[in-house]
């Protein structure tokens, strides 16, 4: 019966171990996104749209930001592009 309890004390406290874990994972994280003021260079982007010149380089930006998994810059810049240029469909897609 002494190392069945043993046994079980090991397990007990093997266990613990892997409930503990994700509990403390996410220690010290927030959930908000991270913002960049400088995008850096994101490449050369060429997505065709028929909307204006300024709406075009916005819509090539924006999906340079997506490629480079940027999301949270991404929408915010498709956004504000959308309250410029209203008329410009690409900029909901």
């Amino acid at each position: 019966m002494n190392n069945l309890h043993k046994l079980i004390f090991l397990a007990v406290i093997t266990f613990s171990f892997f409930i503990n874990i994700p509990t403390q994972a996410h220690d010290g994280h927030d959930d908000e996104d991270i913002v960049l003021n400088d995008l850096g260079d994101l490449g050369k982007v060429d997505f065709s749209i028929s909307c204006d010149k300024d709406a075009q380089t916005a819509i090539n930006t924006g999906v340079g930001l997506l490629h480079h998994m940027m999301y949270a810059q991404a929408e915010l810049h498709f956004g504000e592009w959308m309250e410029k240029t209203p008329d410009c469909a690409m900029l909901y897609w």
